[in-house]
């Protein structure tokens, strides 16, 4: 016999001379010592082994003889519950919740709330949608705490915790804080309002809560997402892993993902009847017609444009004028209609006008077309 059981040997009979003392009865070779545990196997907090407690039982009953500071004394094996062992995260500590705001939503979506209260189908926002989608840009869709610029900010849904990253405050235009927190979710996951052509989508005007919908970046969300369809967001893709540390998200679940996108997620208790309004509002200051009309005036080739026998402009070189100016600009500029580019041109060219061809004896845009022309005198 080795000293060590031996030693063994000994420790039982002493433990065994206790219990018989205490008045438990078990015949010498019906009770035997089990190592169990009661907090869980695998690693503890600090990534080590979780050690056993040993545990004298009768083996024919199963009842708890001694042990564990007599705790479980006279209870039945069976009795005894297995916490399961905390997953150990990278950093060797138990893996805990990364979520950091309340992800919880109603079942359904209060009418009240309108979270989209612009006409996506007009020719602008189509060509803002394309825009994006020709190549989308991380480093414009990216982290920000600017509620109208960045990430598209969703809500309603769910994300689960590998998906998540770092808590962020946003701000919208009129100060108002939000907490929201980064995600990377599969494109096809969240509902726009509109397609890249414009068609609504009847699903993201319903109230099903359970599925996620962009609240501010509609056209960035939609564009990003038609991006993916047309093969142009491998750039997106790639420096959103490059820059994974500014939003806490994991560079490997990026890549495993078909086609992620980042959003900041808002809470749904931040989703108010007004939040369409709110994620719209712009922080600076718009210009008045005469100053549009000086900016427009650096934008204009008059000689570029064809005109009809009264010299006014056609609608093609009114669709080709409008297609040249800025995406921002063009929500506000006319879609199909005849009658809607007449209306603009006329908003337009009478500020352009006013600073452009004053002295020039024309009295209308339409007159200056014509003096350009020569027409007028």
């Amino acid at each position: 016999m080795t000293m060590p059981s031996k030693a063994h040997r000994l420790g039982n009979a002493f433990a065994l001379g206790v219990i018989y003392a205490a008045g438990a009865t078990a015949a010498m070779d019906e009770a035997k010592w089990i190592t169990v545990h009661p907090n869980g196997t695998g690693a503890n907090a600090k990534g080590d082994p979780i050690k056993g407690r040993p545990l004298l039982i009768d083996g024919e009953t199963g009842t708890i003889l001694g042990g564990t500071g007599g705790k479980f004394k006279g209870k039945k094996l069976s009795e005894m519950k297995s916490k399961p062992a905390a997953k150990a995260s990278g950093s060797g500590r138990p893996a805990a919740s990364r979520a950091k705001i309340d992800l919880s939503h109603p079942d359904k979506i209060d009418k009240k709330n309108i979270i989209q209260n612009r006409d996506r189908s007009n020719s602008g926002s189509i060509q803002q949608i394309n825009s994006i989608a020709s190549k989308p840009d991380y480093m414009r869709k990216g982290p920000s705490h600017d509620l109208a610029n960045g990430a598209p900010v969703v809500a309603y849904g769910s994300v689960d915790d590998k998906h998540l990253g770092n808590p962020v405050t946003v701000v919208d235009s009129d100060g108002n804080r939000y907490k929201m927190q980064y995600a990377v979710v599969e494109a096809s996951d969240v509902l726009t309002s509109n397609d890249a052509q414009g068609n609504r989508n009847p699903e993201y005007e319903s109230d099903d809560a359970s599925r996620m919908r962009a609240v501010a970046g509609n056209g960035r969300m939609a564009g990003i997402t038609e991006g993916y369809s047309r093969g142009t967001a491998d750039e997106y893709r790639q420096e959103m892993i490059d820059d994974a540390a500014a939003s806490g998200i994991d560079p490997e679940t990026v890549k495993g993902m078909k086609n992620p996108v980042l959003v900041r997620v808002m809470q749904a208790s931040d989703v108010t009847p007004d939040i369409g309004d709110r994620t719209n509002k712009q922080g600076g200051l718009s210009m008045t017609a005469v100053e549009q009309a000086k900016n427009d005036r650096q934008r204009i080739n008059l000689k570029d444009i064809e005109t009809y026998d009264d010299g006014t402009p056609t609608i093609g070189s009114l669709k080709q004028w409008i297609a040249e100016q800025p995406v921002a600009e063009r929500g506000q500029m006319p879609g199909k209609m005849s009658a809607q580019m007449s209306a603009f041109w006329h908003k337009r060219g009478g500020a352009f006008l006013d600073v452009f061809f004053a002295g020039r004896g024309c009295k209308t845009f339409f007159s200056a077309l014509r003096k350009e022309y020569s027409i007028c005198r």
